[in-house]
């Protein structure tokens, strides 16, 4: 590796116990340099890959901030008002959000899906919301505070809710998510989280659970082809 090789990394804090490194080095044999750029400051973090990275993915709190930073920004991302890719282009800084990618891809290959319940209106959750609508599903999202969003429900409105897919992008888990998934009113459960899973155990054998780490890998494999130009191995 040269001194010119373009540099890859992450921002988000923390982040300390990101999978993303192995993740990127698996996609191409070690070929680039990937690393986690920590800091609880959106700005130091921002600075540092405008200085040093030719693309970065983007984590939270900083994915609004980084819409927000970003020169151009992707259909999706001025849809949503978050990003988690950042890449430096002729033109400025462009942001995308892979993590709506993802989710078109799941629900794609998803059988039967009309109806989604998203638990989460963070920047995970507005992709995820977003993606669905733009599936033509009807979509429905919970979430503790409404975020100036009079469409957005109370979380205990949960436990009337039926969907035949739950997206769960929350990182711990709520009295009223457990109830709702007792009630059985759902056919496919996806969670956001990858690392640290909090539905596995109560999800019941009526439902199919999709796990954080399928989401991470097809957020991977469209967010890896963006900064690199070059499709991941995953």
């Amino acid at each position: 590796m040269t001194d010119k090789s373009p540099k890859y990394g992450l921002i988000g804090y923390p982040i300390a116990h990101s999978g993303s490194p192995a993740l990127f080095r698996k996609a191409y044999s070690g070929k680039w340099e990937y690393d986690l750029i920590e800091d609880t400051s959106f700005e130091k973090a921002w600075s540092l890959f405008k200085e040093e990275y030719a693309g970065i993915n983007i984590t939270a709190p900083f994915k609004e901030k980084a819409a927000a930073a970003s020169d151009i920004r992707s259909t999706e991302v001025l849809s949503i008002g978050a990003a988690n890719i950042a890449i430096k282009t002729a033109c400025g800084i462009k942001t995308f959000n892979s993590d709506y990618l993802a989710i078109r891809k799941i629900i794609e290959n998803l059988k039967n899906i009309q109806t989604v319940a998203v638990v989460g209106y963070g920047g995970a959750g507005k992709a995820a919301a977003q993606a669905a609508m733009d599936a033509g599903l009807n979509c429905h999202i919970f979430n503790r505070s409404q975020h100036g969003c009079p469409h957005i429900q109370e979380l205990n409105q949960l436990k009337e809710e039926k969907a035949d897919l739950l997206i769960y992008a929350l990182p711990l888990l709520v009295p009223e998510i457990t109830q709702a998934i007792q009630n059985g009113h759902f056919t496919y459960i996806l969670e956001a989280n990858y690392r640290d899973a909090v539905l596995p155990d109560i999800t019941p054998t009526s439902c199919t659970y999709i796990s954080g780490e399928t989401w991470l890998l097809e957020q991977a494999k469209s967010g890896y082809e963006l900064l690199t130009g070059e499709i991941p191995q995953l």
